[in-house]
């Protein structure tokens, strides 16, 4: 059931209300005033169906980098390893 929202045209209060699809909600607000729908800007949307990829929704276990490679790595190879990856993050790490 989708949630949706209203405004009151009277006093500018908004109410958010999990209604079914052919439920059309409140029309009048506690003050007096008229309840106009808002167009809805909280959407997810979640793909489940048999065509899509097995990558869209990775298990736990798929991971970028195993901790056991990791470990294996000596410390300049760890430090390059995260400014990288900070670096694809969008974060500028020069002063």
């Amino acid at each position: 059931m989708p949630l949706r929202e209203f405004i009151c045209n009277k006093c500018k209060k908004t109410i958010e209300l999990i209604l079914k699809q052919n439920e059309s909600g409140p029309t009048q607000c506690n003050c007096g005033g008229t309840l106009e729908a808002l167009f809805p800007t909280k959407v997810a949307v979640i793909y489940k169906c048999p065509g899509f990829s097995r990558t869209d929704y990775p298990s736990k276990s798929s991971k970028l980098f195993k901790k056991e490679d990791i470990e294996k790595l000596d410390k300049e190879q760890k430090l390059s390893l995260a400014v990288n990856l900070l670096e694809k993050q969008g974060v500028n790490l020069e002063k």
